[in-house]
């Protein structure tokens, strides 16, 4: 199949505006044991990016207030809902094996469970397991009263249930809206998340359930009811751009984008946060993913802390299965744009590594100087290596090849940076 093309998100979708009226919708105070009976609408949050879903529930069970079904809306909207509260005598008399789990859950004395089947059969990772479930096992906790916290599990019919390690939430909305909205307040973002003009905000990305693979500071310059411009600084210096999609985008329904570069540039990082994939935030970070990839993206309000490692943690397995991680005193032969320098390996740092860079070989005609830096920073699955003096920078990004790091040497593609804007693309080499 032809190799999907990637949009430019800022410039080739439509630009929408925030719609002038927006139903502005309050959570209401929960109890628990929870009393279900309907209509009731819930917001059931589940964290590492796995989804929210929007419970309309209206459908009595055989147990008056104990239960009620419905339909949920996530990324897609019609996927069967339910939710129970099971007391220790419905336990006894096996009522709670009428949802189908079987087994897997913790032995509890009462809990209130949420079911959702998403009609596309697929949970993370795979669609062995279609019922994704949060167990509650007590009351909202101090501070705040609108929301059931629990744990999330993944079943499928008459099979026992698989912890799925991560938490879930959920906060029950006043009546029965349509349109989701919610003020920030000092702890919490609210919904939709708009930035604003002269904040900051850390974006990282990371693997679901994994340490982060790359962070900046994202500066916000200038900013509308619906979208923004600003600097982002960190694994890369580059324009930064929002928009906030509203509810009636086909494309991206009640979503924030957030583009790290230019439009123009293979290597911009464009993340998505939607209230499908989100729901209401409980603090200051908005979770979402990155465009056409699995990556998580991590949005939160307060700029990065100086000093802050930007890339991640450990270096590539490719290149340690090859044993040609750097070491201290070693050196590379780094080329690009007829450029030649050596990279002493001098500091090690807590994403990669930094030193000197030293010009040996120049095939230009410009004169340089010979004294340089250079940063040498870990990715997720590759290497960026930036070579810099002044405002001049040479950025490399090196993608994994690890028969290319068996052999000795590396190919990518460099830019040539001044003063933060991306003037000329040409290729790079690194030698061991």
């Amino acid at each position: 199949m032809p190799r999907p093309r990637r949009p430019r998100l800022l410039t080739a979708l439509s630009v929408l505006t925030l719609a002038a009226a927006q139903t502005v919708t309050h959570a209401q105070t929960v109890t628990f044991p929870v009393t279900f009976e309907g209509p009731q609408t819930w917001q059931v949050r589940f964290e590492e990016g796995v989804g929210n879903w929007t419970f309309q529930l209206g459908t009595p069970g055989a147990v008056r207030g104990r239960q009620l079904t419905g339909t949920a809306t996530g990324h897609t909207a019609g996927n069967r809902a339910a939710a129970f509260m099971f007391t220790a005598e419905d336990l006894s008399a096996g009522r709670d094996r009428a949802t189908g789990v079987v087994d897997g859950l913790p032995k509890l004395s009462r809990y209130a469970l949420f079911a959702v089947e998403p009609e596309n059969g697929q949970i993370i990772g795979g669609n062995a397991y279609y019922r994704l479930l949060c167990v509650v096992t007590g009351p909202p906790a101090p501070g705040n009263p609108t929301t059931l916290a629990g744990r999330a599990y993944a079943a499928s019919l008459n099979r026992p249930a698989q912890d799925l390690g991560v938490g879930c939430a959920a906060t029950r909305e006043n009546g029965t809206p349509t349109t989701y909205s919610r003020p920030a307040t000092p702890t919490a973002l609210g919904w939709p998340v708009l930035p604003k003009a002269g904040q900051n905000w850390t974006l990282q990305t990371r693997p679901a359930f994994g340490a982060p693979t790359a962070k900046w500071n994202v500066r916000v310059d200038s900013a509308t009811a619906s979208a923004g411009q600003g600097q982002a600084t960190g694994l890369s210096s580059a324009p930064a751009e929002f928009r906030y999609f509203d509810r009636s985008d086909r494309q991206y329904p009640d979503t924030l984008a957030v583009q790290i570069g230019q439009d123009n540039d293979p290597r911009a990082v464009v993340c998505l946060f939607s209230f499908a994939s989100n729901g209401y935030t409980p603090g200051l970070t908005v979770t979402g993913r990155a465009l056409l990839t699995d990556t998580l993206c991590e949005l939160t309000l307060g700029a990065l802390a100086p000093g802050s490692s930007v890339g991640a943690a450990q270096p590539p397995r490719w290149l340690d299965a090859v044993n040609r991680v750097p070491k201290a005193g070693q050196s590379w032969k780094f080329s690009n744009f007829l450029l030649t320098y050596r990279l002493d390996f001098d500091r090690a740092e807590a994403d990669g590594w930094s030193g000197r860079a030293t010009l040996t070989d120049n095939g230009t005609a410009e004169k340089l100087p010979t004294d340089w830096t250079y940063r040498l920073t870990w990715l997720a699955t590759g290497l960026k290596l930036d070579v810099t003096r002044g405002g001049v920078t040479f950025s490399c990004v090196l993608p994994e090849q690890a028969q290319g790091a068996l052999g000795g040497s590396l190919s990518g593609d460099s830019a040539l940076i001044l003063n933060g804007k991306r003037e000329q693309d040409g290729n790079c080499r690194a030698e061991f």
